[in-house]
């Protein structure tokens, strides 16, 4: 599930020009926590121009995720293995689905968060089975996502909130695969596993 979900808010936060939505103008680091129905998820997010790295602990294991726009594609590192899956922009597109045409954009304004002053956007499907708000910074970094799926009678929520917001450059090495790991096979197969 986690890794879906940290290629469907990349999908969406790089095609944001396309949507309307802002685009985010500065590098920074967070804490970021997303609250689902299967529990908590905690994650250091560092952020440049596009370029993510996130770092986890899922069962009690690291995990990374290195997003890079610039070449196309994700890597998931798994230290403890010494091994890393790589995983092009297409494929996620293919696994998670193809980001929607249909979706409606509206400027609600501004409001405060934790003392932070945002901009409230309202994003909603047209068949209406995903809706939500993205909160985004002067520096157009999305604070907090608040979203809603339905399927049939069965409706999902998700929330995702940054804290410890550091704004400032952040070192490259950040974004690049590290040397010494080794490639592991089946990414799809890893990935449609987690769900």
């Amino acid at each position: 599930m986690w890794k879906l979900f940290v290629m469907a808010v990349s999908l969406l936060l790089q095609a944001a020009e396309a949507y309307g939505l802002p685009v985010a103008q500065a590098e920074y680091s967070a804490v970021r926590q997303i609250e689902y129905s299967g529990g908590v998820l905690q994650q250091q997010l560092y952020h440049s121009f596009g370029k993510e790295r996130i770092e986890m602990n899922v069962e009690g294991m690291q995990r990374v995720m290195i997003v890079r726009p610039d070449l196309g594609k994700f890597w998931h590192l798994m230290p403890v293995f010494e091994s890393y899956s790589e995983i092009a922009a297409h494929q996620a597109s293919q696994i998670r689905g193809e980001m929607p045409g249909n979706v409606s954009i509206e400027l609600m304004g501004s409001e405060y968060l934790d003392g932070i002053n945002t901009i409230k956007y309202r994003i909603l499907l047209q068949d209406k089975s995903v809706g939500g708000f993205i909160w985004f910074t002067a520096e157009q970094i999305p604070l907090q996502m608040h979203f809603v799926s339905k399927e049939g009678s069965h409706e999902s929520r998700i929330r995702m909130k940054l804290t410890d917001l550091k704004l400032g450059a952040q070192d490259p090495a950040l974004f690049e695969l590290p040397q010494g790991l080794k490639p592991m096979p089946a990414m799809r197969q890893r990935f449609e596993g987690d769900e």
